[in-house]
């Protein structure tokens, strides 16, 4: 008689540990798991004290801010006029024939006309404008490869919390299992079958655990620090949806996406540069100021007083074998060039919004499958399953494949919280504007409420 209470009893206590294994970080998976403890060190960071240090400290934006510096440099180099030019001249007689010594001073300098220095800063500062919004669209990339990774690292930590509750179920019944095979209740089979699905949980996890941790080493390298502590992404995906419309974020991108001003720029910029290349044609005059004093002669045949001269000078270069046609052409042809490039970015900048427009709308609606009742469903087929399991209706084979099937639905809805929240980064990042927030809760844990599956078979 004491065999059916035993075995009953068994069941039962299989059922709480699977159960019991099933709520842990069920409705919390963001709780702290052993990849967390070994590779922190510090408080998680949240969202945007991520991306201030990003924009701070990283290294290739550091680098190309240069460019802006450089950029000046050539505006004022640009509005720098050409040098007057002094002469001394001194003329003596090394004949010996008594000849006069002269003495000569000459200024002169070279003006600029038909508007060349007008033109050469123009283009320069137009060029310091593109290179500015070439700055501006490398941070606009850079931004949104930083919030894809802080995406990838909470989705990387959902993923290995999930994995963890999974495996925690199967190890709990795997040891249920042995207890049972070890009072003679079921058959080695059940017992190693059980064992070897939780090696195979263990085995995930421990994927899982690799893959988050490189998922913060990304955090780290955007950070441009070296000697960084590792720190967990603080935030949740779990957002209320945004709404758009495809003109007013078509309108916004191709008014303020910085790729597209800095090929706007730079067309104004070779339009100016060849502006100046058409004045190059025109000679520059060189106009001069000297006196010269010519000492006194004193020679027999032809003595003469000494005197001094003051002399005005005009030289106008003729321009018979360099008439800088072929850089006026060559100006020509890169203005008509950039305004095509120009042409070709909004064009870009229109098809990239168009994508990911879709992309996040397509992104919502496989979102709203799982905020359905999915999750829902799989787990009443698993409370199904445990407890015809617990009736000895159902075989071991059932209750696994049905947690396998309440895990796949979870971790599908983790995937699809990522793509929403990856498609979101990436339609802000198109349409260049910026207000992306992740929730954080008063621990700093990244939460995931799922239906928790409640204890079975007491």
């Amino acid at each position: 008689m004491s065999r059916p209470f035993t075995f009953a009893a068994c069941l039962a206590s299989i059922c709480i540990l699977i159960a019991g294994g099933l709520c842990v970080s069920a409705g919390e998976p963001g709780a702290s798991s052993a990849l967390g403890t070994q590779t922190s060190q510090g408080q998680p960071i949240s969202f945007d004290e991520f991306l201030a240090r990003v924009e701070a400290n990283n290294l290739d934006l550091a680098a190309a801010r240069y460019n802006i510096t450089i950029a000046q440099a050539q505006v004022v180099a640009a509005k720098v006029s050409p040098n007057p030019t002094l002469t001394w001249t001194f003329a003596t007689d090394i004949s010996h024939r008594d000849q006069a010594t002269v003495w000569a001073q000459a200024l002169t300098e070279e003006i600029e006309v038909a508007g060349k220095r007008k033109f050469r800063v123009t283009a320069a500062q137009k060029n310091l404008l593109a290179v500015s919004a070439t700055v501006d669209d490398f941070f606009r990339t850079l931004q949104g490869t930083a919030a894809t990774a802080f995406v990838t690292a909470l989705s990387g930590q959902m993923t290995v919390d999930e994995k963890r509750r999974a495996f925690d179920a199967l190890d709990n019944l795997a040891k249920a299992n042995e207890k049972r095979l070890s009072e003679g209740d079921i058959g080695e089979v059940d017992a190693n079958q059980a064992r070897l699905d939780a090696k195979q949980a263990e085995g995930d996890l421990v994927v899982a655990q690799s893959a988050q941790s490189a998922n913060l080493l990304a955090l780290v390298q955007l950070m441009g620090k070296k000697n960084t502590p590792v720190r967990n992404a603080a935030g949740s995906l779990v957002f209320k949806d945004r709404d758009f419309t495809l003109q007013s974020i078509l309108s916004v991108a191709l008014l303020n996406r910085p790729d597209v001003r800095a090929a706007r720029f730079s067309f104004e910029s070779t339009q100016a540069a060849a502006k100046l290349a058409k004045a190059n044609r025109i000679p520059d005059p060189t106009i001069g100021l000297g006196v010269t004093e010519t000492g006194r002669i004193i020679n027999r045949i032809d003595p003469a007083p000494s005197y001094n001269d003051l002399n005005l000078s005009l030289s106008v270069p003729l321009p018979l074998f360099n008439s800088y046609r072929g850089e006026y052409q060559a100006a020509l042809a890169t203005a008509a060039q950039a305004q095509v490039t120009l042409q070709s970015t909004e064009l870009k900048a229109e098809v990239d919004v168009r994508t990911n427009f879709d992309r996040y709308r397509l992104a919502k609606q496989q979102l709203a499958k799982y905020q359905g009742n999915a999750i829902e469903l799989a787990r009443k087929v698993l409370e199904a399953k445990l407890t015809s399991y617990r009736l000895g209706a159902t075989t071991l084979l059932d209750v696994l494949q049905a947690e396998k099937d309440d895990t796949d639905v979870r971790l599908n809805y983790i995937a699809a919280l990522t793509e929403r929240a990856t498609a979101l980064v990436a339609l802000e990042q198109s349409a260049a504007f910026w207000d992306i927030k992740f929730p954080v809760d008063h621990s700093g844990s990244n939460r995931l409420n799922l239906p928790s599956t409640p204890a079975r078979g007491e």
